[in-house]
């Protein structure tokens, strides 16, 4: 059989769709039921449908597992915060044992010359009354 093969649709019976409607977990009508199920050719089709069921059923997913991992849950969460204590109070303990052996140098320095400030460019010169008040006018 080739993907490009057409497959010819099938038609359900009346009967078939009341089965199938029972094997999803429909509410069924118990009278359509005992009907459909007095038809040979529905209990054949009911009987296969459900060993189908039951053959698909039992197909779970594939996972893939390493061999002797369990689950741990709760423990492992426990296990990994213990670990980042861990890391963060030995650094925190090499960063002081670092700092306290460093050897530490006074030294003072001074100014090798003093340094002046540039001569302006632009004086800008401020009269009082003249370029600003003291009192608040608003507009």
């Amino acid at each position: 059989m080739n993907p490009d093969d057409v497959i010819p649709p099938t038609s359900l019976s009346t009967a078939s769709v009341i089965v199938d409607a029972l094997l999803d977990g429909e509410r069924v009508d118990r009278q359509a039921l005992r009907d459909a199920l007095e038809d040979r050719a529905a209990r054949e089709y009911f009987v296969d449908a459900l060993v189908l069921r039951q053959l698909t059923h039992e197909m779970a997913p594939m996972t893939f597992v390493a061999p002797g991992s369990t689950h741990a849950g709760p423990k492992r969460w426990l296990i990994s915060a213990a670990a980042l204590v861990l890391v963060a109070t030995g650094g925190y303990v090499a960063g002081h044992r670092r700092d306290a052996s460093a050897s530490t140098i006074d030294s003072s320095t001074a100014p090798a010359a003093v340094m002046t400030a540039p001569a302006p460019t632009k004086v800008i010169r401020l009269e009082p009354g003249v370029s600003w008040t003291t009192e608040t006018t608003r507009p």
